[in-house]
C-alpha cells in the first residue's frame, strides 16, 4: 500500500467539522428564538397601548382605572428588554394622573413615586417625572378643587404619546421581521455549507484510496 505519509497540522476531522456545525446552528438558533421573542413581546406591547388608548378615549374608565392599567402594563415588561421604554413612556403619564383621582390621592402620588424610585428611568428623568407630581399637586392646591376629570383634561396629549410610541414599535417589528429572515438564512447557508464541506471530502478520500489500491 502506498504511504499517503503523516496528517498535515491543519487537517481537520469529519468530527470536528461536524461539532462546528452543531456549535453553529446552536448559535444561530438561540438568536433566532431571542429574536423572535423580542418581536412576540413588541407585538404583544403594540396592542396593549393600543388598548390602552382606547380605553382612555371611550371615556367610560375613571382616572383610576386608567392609572391601574398603566401599572399592569409596565409590570408586564417589567423583567423584558421593553422594560425601560415602558417605564419611559407610561410612568409621566402616571405622574400627571395621580394626583387628580378622586379617590385617595395621597396614595397615588405615593405609589407612582414608589415606582419611578424603582424603575429604569435615568436620575434626570426621574427628577423631571417627580416634578410633574409637584406641578400637578401645585395646580390643584391653587384651584381648590380636583380636576373633573383627568383622563379626559389629558387625552389629546396621551394619544399623541401612545400613538407615536405605537407607530415606532411598529416600525422596529418591521426591522425584526428582516433579522429573523436573515437569521433562519444564515441557518440555511451553515447547513448546506457543512454538508457541501462533508459531501466533497468524502469524495476526495473515495479518489485517495482508490488511486492507492492502483
Amino acid at each position: 500500500m502506498t504511504d499517503i505519509g503523516p496528517v498535515p497540522n491543519n487537517y481537520v476531522s469529519d468530527g470536528e467539522i461536524i461539532a462546528w456545525l452543531e456549535t453553529k446552528q446552536t448559535e444561530q438558533s438561540s438568536a433566532l428564538s431571542r429574536e423572535m421573542f423580542t418581536s412576540d413581546s413588541r407585538i404583544q406591547l403594540e396592542q396593549d397601548l393600543t388598548t390602552l388608548k382606547t380605553d382612555i378615549g371611550s371615556g367610560q374608565k375613571s382616572a383610576t382605572e386608567i392609572l391601574a392599567e398603566m401599572e399592569s402594563i409596565r409590570s408586564r415588561y417589567a423583567d423584558t428588554d421593553l422594560g425601560p421604554t415602558v417605564d419611559s413612556l407610561l410612568l409621566p403619564m402616571e405622574a400627571q394622573i395621580a394626583p387628580w383621582v378622586p379617590d385617595n390621592p395621597a396614595t397615588a402620588v405615593d405609589q407612582v413615586n414608589a415606582a419611578i424610585d424603582g424603575s429604569s428611568l435615568s436620575d434626570e428623568l426621574k427628577t423631571m417625572t417627580k416634578n410633574t407630581i409637584v406641578k400637578a399637586l401645585q395646580k390643584q392646591a391653587d384651584s381648590g378643587t380636583p380636576m373633573p376629570d383627568p383622563v379626559n383634561m389629558l387625552k389629546d396629549s396621551f394619544d399623541t404619546q401612545l400613538d407615536g410610541a405605537v407607530d415606532k414599535l411598529g416600525r422596529l417589528d418591521q426591522l425584526d421581521l428582516i433579522k429573523i429572515q436573515e437569521l433562519v438564512s444564515d441557518s440555511r447557508q451553515t447547513m448546506e455549507l457543512g454538508s457541501s464541506i462533508l459531501s466533497d471530502r468524502h469524495q476526495t478520500s473515495g479518489t485517495i484510496i482508490a488511486n492507492t489500491r492502483v
